[in-house]
């Protein structure tokens, strides 16, 4: 997840030669597209062309407009495809869905070198996945792309999957291609956790682990850190000691067992509403970011848990996540998760312990 104070939005015409500066400095001479097939692709299909910005202040005349007070750091761009797959036509022709157009054929993502390795990259993607999942007629099925190999795993983490080598010829190098499956209506519906039937079944039956056992700990009753871990050989970490809990009184749901939970120091993240805050005398207040502070990962699904409980999706000033909450009594956010991603982190301060 970013630490910038990125917001989204669809990249304005004004904003093109801003995208063309982005676009050579990413690629390959014989790989970046020119600012013609930018500006058709802005023309022929805004609502598929999404910018990463952060604030600038005071306003520039960049872009061609004086007013301007956000800067494009990043940009995903693409146009629709009446083929299934990406073919050297749907590189350069956008057909619209109402003349057939069904895969949704990403050409560029593409992040300032300024502002790469910081996460911006994949908030993007899993924006843009989320709107196209959200906004997307009936009639688009995928979405493709064409990358160099070692990009693969970047996608992988947003949820695309391997096709396999493409026969596209664009540049020196080989490309691959990577589809990312558009869910219907319907399904989008009805997995509205993006968690599996059998596994929501799992997470949320009651628990069975309270009644008589011991009170459970607080975590500021722990001298140290330390004191709430114990080395993991297979993994040359720290995981959890205790079995981790809900904290409120009356409830105290067992959320995972020891030695499920890797132990890792990493920024902290806004999770709480203005809002709708959770009770401060129950969840301990987290510091705010980039300052960091202590978390359970888990990986990688949420099987791993005992209880566990997943919010729709918020959008939050570091990107799209997913609140964990208790799955007995609804307490939260205990923690949270990326779109479609295989970790899962629950901060330390806001559960209890016990043996």
């Amino acid at each position: 997840m970013s630490s910038l104070d990125v917001s989204y939005n669809l990249v304005a015409k004004e904003e093109v030669p801003d995208a063309t500066e982005i676009e050579l400095a990413g690629f390959h001479p014989d790989e970046a597209a020119s600012r013609e097939s930018l500006e058709y692709r802005q023309a022929h299909a805004p609502d598929l062309f999404l910018g990463a910005y952060i604030p600038e202040s005071p306003p520039s005349a960049h872009s061609g407009n004086p007013l301007s007070t956000r800067k494009l750091i990043g940009y995903v761009v693409a146009t629709m495809s009446s083929s299934p797959t990406v073919t050297e036509a749907s590189m350069k022709e956008h057909i619209p869905v109402s003349k057939g157009g069904i895969t949704v054929v990403i050409h560029s993502v593409c992040v300032h070198p300024d502002y790469q390795k910081k996460g911006v990259a994949i908030d993007l993607l899993r924006e843009y996945l989320a709107r196209l999942e959200k906004d997307a007629p009936p009639e688009v099925k995928s979405v493709h792309l064409i990358c160099h190999e070692e990009l693969l795993e970047l996608y992988r983490k947003a949820g695309f999957e391997l096709v396999g080598k493409s026969p596209v010829v664009h540049g020196p190098r080989e490309w691959f291609e990577m589809k990312y499956d558009l869910p219907s209506k319907a399904d989008a519906a009805q997995r509205q956790l993006e968690i599996p039937t059998e596994a929501l079944a799992a997470l949320l039956k009651p628990s069975s682990t309270r009644g008589s056992a011991p009170a459970p700990r607080r975590f500021t009753s722990f001298p140290s850190i330390q004191d709430l871990v114990t080395d993991d050989s297979s993994t040359g970490g720290q995981s959890n000691r205790y079995k981790i809990v809900c904290p409120r009184e009356g409830c105290r749901s067992v959320i995972l067992l020891p030695g499920v939970a890797k132990l890792v120091e990493a920024a902290a993240v806004e999770l709480d509403s203005p809002k709708d805050p959770p009770p401060p005398n129950v969840l301990a207040p987290l510091p705010s970011p980039p300052e960091t502070m202590e978390w359970w990962l888990v990986t990688p699904n949420p099987m791993r848990f005992e209880n566990i409980g997943f919010s729709k999706s918020v959008n939050t000033p570091g990107g799209i996540l997913k609140m964990l909450s208790c799955a007995d009594c609804d307490l939260g956010p205990l923690g949270y998760s990326e779109i479609r991603s295989t970790e899962f982190w629950v901060a330390c301060s806001r559960v209890a312990y016990r043996e």
